[in-house]
C-alpha cells in the first residue's frame, strides 16, 4: 500500500535532511566550505532522484532520459571547465566563461537537444529581450 504523495515527500525531505546533517558532520571538519557544498550537492541529488522515482509511481510521465543524460554530461563538462576560471574576477576569465556558455549552446544543438523551431523562437525573442534589458537601465 502506497502513502499519499505529500506524505512521501515529507519522508524524502527528512531523509535528505538527515543525509545532509550526517555528511556535514563528516565533511565540514576536514574540507570546510567545500565539504558543505559537496554535502548539499549529494543530498540534493539524492532528494531529486528519490522524488522523481516516487512521483513516477503516483503519476507516470515518459521522459527522454537519453536527452537528459546528454544535457547532464554537457553541463557537468562546462561547469568543470568553468571551475578552473572562477577564483579571479578578470576580464579574461569572464570572457572564457561567456565562451563556455557559447560552447554549451553549440553542444546542445549538435547533440540534437535543440531543434530549428526552438532556434526560430529564440531569434524572434532576442529583440524583446534586448528591449526588456534596456528598460531596466533607465
Amino acid at each position: 500500500m502506497h502513502g499519499s504523495l505529500p506524505t512521501e515527500d515529507i519522508h524524502l525531505g527528512v531523509l535528505a535532511a538527515a543525509i545532509n546533517v550526517g555528511l556535514n558532520y563528516l565533511l565540514i571538519p576536514s574540507y570546510g566550505m567545500v565539504g558543505a557544498a559537496i554535502t548539499n550537492l549529494i543530498s540534493s541529488v539524492i532528494y531529486a532522484a528519490s522524488a522523481f522515482l516516487v512521483s513516477q509511481k503516483f503519476y507516470y510521465v515518459s521522459y527522454d532520459l537519453k536527452a537528459f543524460l546528454k544535457i547532464l554530461i554537457v553541463t557537468a563538462g562546462i561547469i568543470s571547465a568553468g571551475y578552473f576560471f572562477f577564483s579571479d574576477i578578470t576580464l579574461a576569465n569572464i570572457l572564457i566563461k561567456v565562451a563556455l556558455v557559447g560552447v554549451f549552446l553549440v553542444c546542445i544543438y549538435l547533440f540534437g537537444l535543440v531543434g530549428k523551431e526552438e532556434l526560430r523562437y529564440l531569434r524572434r525573442s532576442i529583440p524583446q529581450i534586448i528591449m526588456y534589458l534596456k528598460r531596466g537601465e533607465d
